[in-house]
This record gives structure tokens, sequence and C-alpha cells, in this order.
């Protein structure tokens, strides 16, 4: 009798016994393309980022660049070459704080409680690189015909379908550095038959920029919806609104860095100078504009890829002056390459 209880259990025991190292070996294979995944993934970060070549910084803005004279025997000249001045950095501006927003790269729902998710961001802004503003505000009068931003982003779910997230970027040849953060709400998600709603608020601040001092908001209204392909990979379209707003101001500009005899004297005309702040007094409702995403979302297993195209229109687009162009439309592609668990 004992026997036989003793031999039941070796036989009830022995199929759990067994299962075991299958179950390591599916835990190690999994580790093991996580490892690879992450590696791939600084990989890019890495090699995105860091420039060949230190010196070579032509992105940096030199707003030193925009200053177009002063006739002190002349009032009436001299303000409109401050005028002219003012309307050429308020464009430049607007340009570059669209082309420096954050992207959605995200659907509308969460991660959930326990959910986060980690990934590098690479976005392309077609600037308009002929306009005179843009060519004077580059050293060498060739800017790129668009400006690269590669981002590390981290997003963490939180309870009641909220969720945080925060992101550092670096604009490609640029000594300037961009830091994030947004929270986000969805107001609907994981129903069968409806989309999910998602709000979010970020904020983003350029640092370490000798001349320039940008801050950009922006409040996210977006839609999508998951569907599951041949049950292996999910795709997730999307489609959003947004309102953005920029805010810029610049240092004391110095238009003669090679000249020190004129630095506190103004008699010469050529005294060191600082831009209105945008927004001002007077155009207020020139800081915001309008932009219009659509992307979608790719997951297999822990991996997503996420494709995004984006368009700001600026709510002003006249400059105020007839010789300078007013802030144009920015477009943009964004890609996304993350992780989540």
């Amino acid at each position: 009798m004992h026997e036989r209880l003793e031999n039941s259990i070796l036989l009830w025991d022995v199929p759990v016994i067994q299962k075991r190292p299958d179950q390591t070996n599916n835990w190690q294979k999994h580790s093991s393309w996580g490892n690879i995944g992450m590696f791939l993934l600084f990989w890019v970060v890495f090699s995105t980022i860091v420039p060949s070549q230190v010196h070579a910084l032509p992105n940096d803005l030199h707003l030193h660049f925009l200053f177009n004279g002063r006739d002190l025997n002349d009032p009436t000249r001299d303000l409109q070459l401050a005028n002219t001045r003012q309307a050429e950095f308020r464009s430049l501006a607007m340009e570059y704080g669209f082309a420096l927003t954050e992207p959605l790269l995200s659907p509308a729902e969460t991660l959930g409680v326990s959910g986060f998710d980690l990934g590098v961001a690479i976005s392309l802004a077609d600037i308009p690189e002929n306009t005179p503003h843009w060519r004077k505000a580059v050293e060498d009068e060739r800017p790129d015909n668009y400006l690269m931003v590669t981002r590390i982003r981290l997003r963490k779910g939180l309870p009641f379908s909220f969720e945080v997230e925060g992101s550092i970027g670096f604009i490609n040849n640029s000594t300037s550095v961009l830091a994030g953060f947004a929270l986000k709400w969805a107001l609907n998600e994981g129903l069968l038959y409806f989309p999910d709603i998602g709000f979010r608020l970020s904020v983003n601040r350029l640092f370490s920029s000798r001349d320039i001092d940008v801050v950009t908001a922006s409040m996210d209204f977006w839609v999508s919806k998951q569907f599951s392909v041949l049950g292996m990979f999910t795709v997730t379209p999307y489609a959003g609104y947004s309102l953005v707003f920029v805010r810029a101001s610049s240092q004391v500009l110095d238009p003669t860095p090679l000249s020190f005899g004129d630095n506190e004297d103004g008699s010469t005309g050529s005294s060191n100078f600082v831009f209105k702040p945008i927004p001002n007094a007077s155009s207020i409702g020139g800081s915001f504009g309008s932009r219009a995403s659509f992307g979608a979302r790719i997951v297999w297993f822990f991996t997503s890829l996420t494709m995004e195209g984006s368009v700001i229109v600026p709510h002003s687009p006249e400059s105020g002056v007839a010789s300078v162009a007013g802030p144009a439309t920015v477009g943009a592609f964004n890609m996304k390459l993350s992780f989540f668990f």
C-alpha cells in the first residue's frame, strides 16, 4: 500500500518536474531576445546622437547675425531696421519651436498601472531653409533642409487611466539639448466597438543654447483603435489635433563679437541688443499653431514601432513687415522604436 502511494506521488510529480526546464528555456529565450533588443536600441541612440566630428555644429543658432544695422541720424529708418530685425526673430523662433515640439508617437490608450515603455524617437522637421532669417541664423549660411531631433522617451502608466512621460532630446549637429514632460489621460479605452480617446498636456524646454531660449507646450486630443493581424501582431492607427504654443526669448546679443570697443558705447551704431520676447503684449495670438497628426503603431511581442506624420500651421502667418516672410508651416516625420514591459 505504501509502495503504491509512493509510486503515485512520484508519477504525479514527474510531469511537474519535467515542465520546469521548458519554462526556464522559454524565459531564457525571451530574455535573450530582450537583451538583443536593448543592445540594438542603445546602438541606435549612440550612433545617432554622438556626432562624427565634435567641432561640426552647424545647427547652432547665432542670433547676432540677424542684426541689420542702425541709423542713429534717422529715427524712422532706425525703427524700420529694428522692426525688420524683430520680425525675422519671430519667424525664426516660431519655426524653430514648431520643429522642436514633442510629437504624439503613441495611440490614445494608456499603458496600465504597471506598464513601462522605453524607446528612442527620431523626428525630421522640414524647415524653410531658403528664407533669409534661417540663412542668417547659422554660421555658414547653409542650413539643413530639415532639423533632426533624437529623443529618449520613457512612459509610465498610472491609476485611473493616467500616464506620465519624460524625454530628453538632442538636436543633430547642435550643442542644444531638449527636456520634456507630459501628462496623459485616456477618456475612453479598451472598449470593443468604440475607439480610444486620449488627452495630453506636454511641455518642452531648450537648454544649453547660447543665444535663444525656447519653451513649447501643446494640448493634444486624439483617437485610436487597435486591430489584430493574423493573431501575430497588432496595428493601431491614430489621428489627432494639437494646439501648440511657443515662447521664445533671446540673450543679450553683440552684433560685432570680434570688436570690444563698442560693447558699452552705442554711438557707433553697433551696441548690444535684445529681441523682444515672444509672445509680447502686441503678439500674444501670434505664438500659437495648430497641428494635425496621423500615425500607426505596430506591436510584436514586447517591441513596438510607431510612425507618424504631422503638420503645424501658424495661426498668424504674417510677419507685419513686407520684406520679411512670416512663420511658415512646418511638417515632420516621426518614428519611434520602443520596448514595453
